[in-house]
């Protein structure tokens, strides 16, 4: 791990300073922080999915449409919009903090993000962020944060991507 600088540090009278203490950790270690929760596509999930998007995209629906598609693949695979939607529930002590503290939460949409590989039905999920230098404004504290979804079975990355979160006090 790098050397700190002060700015990464919460100053005195910083809004900054009033973000949960478990963020405050993740700001400081400025590095990937730990699995929180692990999740499991399974098939109702998937169909909800399906049911709720309207994507309905065999692959997703028929484990013979996804080995025509990809030969390589062994049956159905989760639709890559569904894993990047469990984030939260994947960083439940993350979002529960905020919670718990009165701070309201704001999406102000995400970065780019990218799907590395496939997660099949009934395969399982977990996430890691890596929360980058929050900023102050007018209304809060502007949290911007990495994201990466793994493959929990393989520990090989699924999806990577960013968000964009205000903190308001």
């Amino acid at each position: 791990m790098s050397a700190l600088s002060t700015e990464t540090l919460p100053q005195p009278n910083s809004k900054i300073g009033l973000l949960p203490q478990i963020i405050q950790d993740l700001v400081i270690l400025n590095a990937w922080g730990p699995y929180y929760e692990t999740y499991c596509v399974t098939d109702g999930r998937s169909r909800a999915h399906v049911e709720a998007s309207g994507d309905d995209n065999p692959v997703h629906l028929s484990d013979e449409a996804a080995r025509e598609f990809l030969p390589t693949l062994s049956g159905r695979i989760a639709h890559g919009d569904h894993l990047i939607s469990m984030l939260p529930d994947l960083l439940r002590p993350l979002f529960r903090s905020f919670f718990e503290a009165n701070i309201r939460l704001i999406y102000l949409g995400g970065g780019p993000f990218r799907f590395v590989r496939t997660i099949p039905i009934g395969g399982s999920i977990k996430a890691q962020v890596k929360i980058l230098q929050p900023s102050e404004n007018a209304r809060g504290v502007l949290l911007k944060y990495d994201y990466r979804i793994l493959d929990a079975a393989l520990e090989e990355i699924a999806v990577t991507g960013s968000k964009h979160l205000l903190c308001m006090f």
